[in-house]
């Protein structure tokens, strides 16, 4: 798998300090985060996973897209991940001995929209349905970009996996 995202942005020198954290790249300059993805490829990961672990639409609405902008932006980082994948396999020295690397749409917790480290505390709770309903966006949003799968990352709370998967297995089985 590829390493931290907003990590690498920051080694670079720019500033993720943001409601969409390094999702921010999506509407700022998507090449950033297409040149990580191929860097890490590079390296010898197998799967790169995209910018939308913080993404969420009321953190685009915040920004003044629309939601069909905003689905537009998670497939987009999809897209961008998918691309770097594919330059990177175009090389065939990069075929040696590799497996055809993998795009996964990530998917964060609820608590990684709120703004105090709720991510990683689980200090949250919502509903099953609510929690299905807050991450039907996002993948839908991100089924527009045709990952390989997806990485459901950083969740701290098993009500909310369960209902992420609850949702997988009811509204999109395949």
């Amino acid at each position: 798998m590829d390493g931290a995202l907003g990590t690498m942005i920051e080694a670079g020198g720019r500033d993720i300090n943001d409601v969409l954290w390094s999702g921010k790249f999506l509407l700022e300059d998507p090449s950033v985060i297409q040149d990580i993805h191929l860097k890490y490829f590079e390296a010898g990961a197998d799967v790169a996973i995209t910018s939308t672990y913080n993404v969420s639409l009321p953190g685009f609405l915040e920004k003044g897209l629309t939601d069909e902008e905003a689905q537009q932006k998670c497939a987009l980082a999809c897209e961008i991940a998918a691309k770097a994948r594919d330059e990177f396999w175009a090389d065939e020295k990069n075929r040696q001995g590799r497996v055809r690397p993998l795009v996964a749409a990530s998917i964060g917790s609820y608590g990684a929209f709120l703004p105090t480290g709720e991510e990683f505390t689980g200090d949250y709770k919502l509903t099953e349905k609510e929690y299905m309903d807050w991450h039907r966006w996002m993948i839908k949003a991100c089924l527009k970009g045709k990952p390989d799968l997806f990485a459901i990352e950083t969740h701290p709370r098993l009500d909310e996996i369960q209902a992420i998967c609850k949702l997988f297995q009811t509204e999109f089985p395949d």
